[in-house]
């Protein structure tokens, strides 16, 4: 709480009381505002009770060090609930220095509303509507959910200003943290701009900046879960998203994007360490991606995430420059509608004049280091489309040293490129099969278009591939196994934690190393990363006691036992 006064509302109080203790609250949210707040001051709700019948409205920005704090008390067993009934929960605009934790927001939107205009019922909702720079957003550990009603979201940043503002930084450090949405019409979480002239929607990343959609937990969302729009040094990093984009009773009424988490028109903007499952594509027959590098967007680094059993593909592009796709587990996707790779590239884009012409294709894309498992017939690992860019802008994308696990018995594609993409580069590949006495791949880039050292593809199979995919390798699928790690020491060293070991035997690709507390399960939302050889460092912001994980992965990608290791910081 700040040092300003602080209000207490209850079910109990009598809003002729004046707030300012827990023995004499006021009782309803119409009270609250009535209320003069200043910077310090704090509007706390009393756990278990239940508040309806007004939206809350923050007019009031707080200071750096005194913001206007929208908290729980006495909550030990319950939340404070409030009730947002075919409205909003809490709205704030053009507001600096806020912090809204600890709630239970519950969303009840309308049941048919006209797909063109849906209203908005949100459970907490920021708008700003001014060019003058806000800052400093903190939502940070509450319950949003709903029934599923086809209006309804979770929590939103947005402005209604138009392109001729041309508003850029209307708002920077926002923390949307730690919540758990669910249940929702529309979507879940997200960020987005310039809904009054929406022909030039995403077109700019300067918005918003500095935008930290982290850990939060988000399932059972009719459209999508997670999205940024418009941001620059952004991240959406250790979420759980999952059994979304099935949309309203099977079917889509809203084609706002069905994927779990997305970034659309953005720049400088990290996407990891999430784990996203059962995405579907709301019947659309297209998208249903796990993560989506959408269109418009730069320097997206999607790396260290875990994308499984979606509609589409595991991870998709359309239409982007100078992204990465690395590190990440991408299995078992369905490939369904638009989507024909456990990793797909598309050209796809509304051709809005505000958007330069290079970013209508896919350019410079990296993808490196993934392990990417197929189960598929007649889909492949890699998938590349044109649809209705300029081909002859494709440039400069590279897919090397991943590793690819085909678990079909027939004869699937690995990799399936348009013949009017060009693809630059090939390289270190490893390819595991059960039977690799047959090798099927689609690719025609032309010599003049393909790195130098390569010589194209010429469709005979594994020996022609490999003068392409210069250094790659074709080899059984056995499932390796790999011993496990001996002799793990810890030290500190220069203000970081250094562990070694020696190294395992087998099949080794690298290790995978986690952060724990002991008792939880590894996964990507706890992972720290991957060290490629028998040593990993880390620096702890704060003392105490923490649990490092070691895990050896092998070539194919099976693990081996985990190591644990116990560090106390005095």
């Amino acid at each position: 709480m700040g040092n300003g006064k602080t209000y207490y509302v209850s079910a109990r109080g009598n809003d002729n009381n004046d707030g300012l203790t827990k023995e004499t609250p006021i009782k309803t949210v119409k009270k609250v505002n009535q209320l003069a707040l200043e910077p310090g001051d704090t509007i706390a709700f009393r756990g278990g009770d239940t508040f309806t019948g007004t939206t809350l409205t923050i007019k009031t920005s707080g200071t750096e060090d005194n913001p206007i704090t929208i908290c729980a008390y006495d909550n030990e067993n319950a939340r404070p609930k409030l009730l947002a009934q075919k409205m909003t929960g809490i709205t704030f605009t053009n507001v600096s220095n806020l912090v809204i934790r600890d709630l239970e927001i519950i969303v009840n939107g309308q049941e048919r509303v006209s797909q063109s205009t849906p209203p908005a019922t949100i459970g907490i909702v920021g708008t700003y509507n001014t060019t003058a720079g806000h800052d400093n957003i903190y939502i940070v550990n509450n319950l949003v959910y709903g029934s599923a009603t086809t209006s309804s979201s979770g929590i939103r940043i947005t402005s209604n200003l138009a392109w001729a503002d041309r508003p850029q930084n209307i708002l920077e450090n926002v923390h949307i943290k730690n919540n758990e949405v669910h249940s929702l019409g529309i979507a879940g979480i997200f960020v987005d701009g310039w809904l009054t002239d929406i022909n030039k929607m995403n077109s700019d990343p300067k918005v918003y900046g500095k935008v930290y959609i982290n850990e939060n937990t988000v399932y059972k969302v009719a459209q999508i879960p997670i999205y940024e729009e418009c941001c620059h040094d952004s991240e959406m990093n250790r979420n759980l998203v999952y059994d979304s984009a099935m949309g309203i009773n099977g079917n889509a009424w809203l084609s706002i994007g069905q994927t779990g988490i997305m970034a659309l028109g953005c720049e400088d903007t990290d996407i990891k360490y999430n784990v996203v499952y059962n995405i579907e594509n709301a019947n659309l027959h297209f998208d249903g991606m796990g993560i989506d590098i959408d269109w418009n967007t730069n320097r997206i680094n999607v790396q260290y995430n875990h994308v499984y059993d979606c509609a589409g593909s595991g991870i998709g592009t359309m239409a982007n420059v100078n992204c990465f796709i690395r590190n990440n587990r991408i299995e078992s996707n369905e490939c369904k509608g638009n989507q024909h790779g456990q990793i797909h590239l598309t050209d796809y884009t509304n051709r809005y004049q505000v958007v330069k012409d290079n970013m209508h294709v896919v350019s410079n894309l990296l993808i490196e280091d993934n392990l990417i498992i197929n189960d598929l017939k007649n889909e492949s690992h890699l998938g590349a489309t044109e649809n209705g860019g300029d081909s002859s802008l494709w440039e400069g994308n590279i897919f090397q040293n991943n590793h690819l696990i085909s678990k079909t018995a027939s004869n699937d594609m690995w990799v399936n490129i348009s013949e009017a993409v060009a693809w630059y580069k090939f390289a270190g590949n490893k390819y595991y099969k059960a039977d690799t006495s047959k090798f099927m791949v689609f690719e025609t880039t032309p010599a003049d278009k393909i790195n130098d050292g390569a010589i194209p593809y010429a469709g005979g199979g594994w020996s022609d591939w490999q003068k392409r995919d210069v250094g790659a390798t074709y080899e059984k699928l056995e499932g390796k196994s790999l011993s496990g790690i001996k002799n793990i020491t810890a030290s500190y060293v220069d203000g970081k934690v250094v562990l070694s070991w020696d190294k395992v035997a087998g099949d080794l690709w690298h290790y995978n190393v986690y952060l724990t507390d002991g008792t939880e399960k590894t996964s990507y939302l706890n992972m720290l990363g991957e060290a490629f050889e028998e040593k990993f460092e880390f620096a702890f912001d704060a003392k105490g006691e923490y649990y490092l994980i070691v895990e050896p992965e092998s070539n194919q990608g099976v693990y081996a036992k985990q190591t644990k290791v116990k560090i106390t910081l005095n």
